[in-house]
């Protein structure tokens, strides 16, 4: 991908979120990475962490999507979308009581949330991507 501004930490940020929804998890990933080196300080930096989560997790490394998932919900464990990351890497690690645990993090973060209304929301275009994710949280425990 050729960017405009190679330098921006917040134009690789887009770049990558954009190849992470649309389908190219390890373009998406680079992208991802550089912004975190580029902007290590940025306060949405957690934003950064959960891309790469993203990216780690639809190209089959979940232990590493954990990890970041983990980090970005450290940082702002206000925002959810950690967890489109999180839970479902925990269910894919065989920790289902961890996946329930960040379940119940999540659900005060998104009352009335249930797979259907997440399917709605996630903004991806790879159906096997958003099928791991909502294969996750309904393992987890989250209601249709």
């Amino acid at each position: 991908m050729n960017l405009r501004n190679p330098g921006s930490r917040q134009v690789n940020f887009l770049a990558g979120t954009a190849l992470v929804c649309g389908g190219d998890p390890e373009a998406g990933l680079a992208l991802a990475e550089r912004a975190m080196a580029l902007g290590p300080l940025d306060p949405g930096y957690f934003m950064f962490l959960t891309v790469a989560g993203l990216a780690q997790l639809f190209s089959g490394r979940p232990a590493k999507a954990l990890e970041l998932a983990q980090r970005s919900a450290a940082l702002n464990p206000g925002w959810d979308t950690a967890y489109w990351a999180l839970i479902p890497a925990c269910v894919q690690l065989d920790r289902l009581p961890e996946a329930q645990a960040a379940l119940g993090k999540f659900l005060p973060l998104a009352p009335g949330m249930t797979v259907s209304a997440l399917r709605e929301c996630l903004p991806l275009r790879d159906s096997a991507s958003r099928d791991m994710i909502l294969d996750g949280f309904r393992k987890a425990g989250l209601p249709e």
